[in-house]
């Protein structure tokens, strides 16, 4: 039941008992000598935020009974309709609705992501902090009155530049005050456009190089190889294949010098892969896998097709 009830015939009477009191909720009046209309609500809540109003009208009016819900109000009830059993059921009704909505707006404010939810005229009616950096809004609360910037079509994913920078978004349809609304998530990707970008360009002139570096050995008077970090052919020019009485490049793809006894001597390729394991040592941390040297006539390539991120 009720244990006390503290009755202001002002608005600014009503603002000094709550700063003086603690309550459980507030039945507001919007029409009052030093207030109307939903500002009453707003300078309420700007007094006593964590606090359910339920909103009392002499309109029997759905759609200004909406306006005030819509201002954050829990309920409302019109004048002259009011019983003692419908009130208490509103009393008890806003109370755990505003537990509820305190509970899951706390943790929408909290998140480390930009959230904002946008109603049907296209209105930001929340932001939170992270929303409100990335958008620059000014405001003490995340309950805000503000236009969306964006397109009006608000698609379930999309990408938008914004401000010199690139915004992922996604949304969905939610109930919000009693209306449907989207619930959007921003997230600023510019430095990983960039990075990508970046990478693009990287592959491209990667590919260049490649397809360079191919012709050079392909044009080489003297025998030119590709091998992987372990050893194994990958290419070969014609001089190679000539010095190794071949035919084709399939014919050596995959295999290693140890394949090919009567072309090189267990001394030569000794000598071959302590030149080639040098040289891998000394350039472990780089990040290509193919390396390069140059040891008894044959040369061993980087291969700048292959790269680890």
């Amino acid at each position: 039941g009720v244990n006390r009830v503290h009755l202001a015939e002002s608005l600014s009477a009503g603002i000094e008992i709550l700063n003086r009191h603690k309550v459980d909720t507030v039945l507001l009046d919007l029409k009052l000598p030093d207030g109307q209309g939903t500002e009453n609500i707003e300078k309420i809540r700007e007094t006593a935020a964590d606090v359910p109003i339920i909103v009392l009208t002499g309109l029997d009016d759905e759609s200004y009974a909406l306006r005030a819900l819509q201002h954050h109000a829990q309920d409302y009830l019109v004048k002259g309709k009011i019983t003692s059993g419908n009130l208490m059921r509103s009393i008890r009704f806003a109370i755990e609705r505003f537990y509820w909505q305190s509970q899951y707006f706390q943790y929408l404010i909290d998140l480390p992501l930009a959230v904002i939810i946008v109603d049907e005229q296209h209105f930001i009616r929340f932001a939170n902090p992270v929303a409100q950096q990335l958008l620059e809004i000014e405001s003490a609360r995340p309950f805000v009155f503000v236009k969306y910037p964006f397109p009006k079509k608000i698609l379930p994913s999309f990408e938008i530049h914004y401000r010199e920078r690139v915004l992922s978004i996604r949304s969905s349809i939610i109930q919000y005050q009693t209306r449907p609304c989207h619930i959007i998530t921003l997230n600023d990707i510019t430095i990983q456009k960039q990075h990508s970008s970046a990478a693009d360009r990287l592959a491209s002139g990667l590919k260049k190089a490649s397809a360079q570096i191919l012709t050079c050995l392909e044009e080489m008077t003297a025998p030119a190889v590709i091998v992987d970090h372990e050893e194994h052919f990958e290419f070969c020019n014609q001089r190679f294949l000539d010095l190794m009485s071949l035919d084709d490049i399939g014919q050596i793809k995959g295999k290693r010098w140890h394949d090919f006894p009567e072309q090189f001597t267990p001394g030569s390729v000794e000598q071959i892969e302590e030149a080639f394991h040098a040289k891998l040592v000394a350039n472990v941390y780089q990040p290509v896998e193919k390396i390069c040297v140059s040891v008894t006539g044959l040369t061993f390539c980087i291969n700048l097709t292959t790269y680890n991120s």
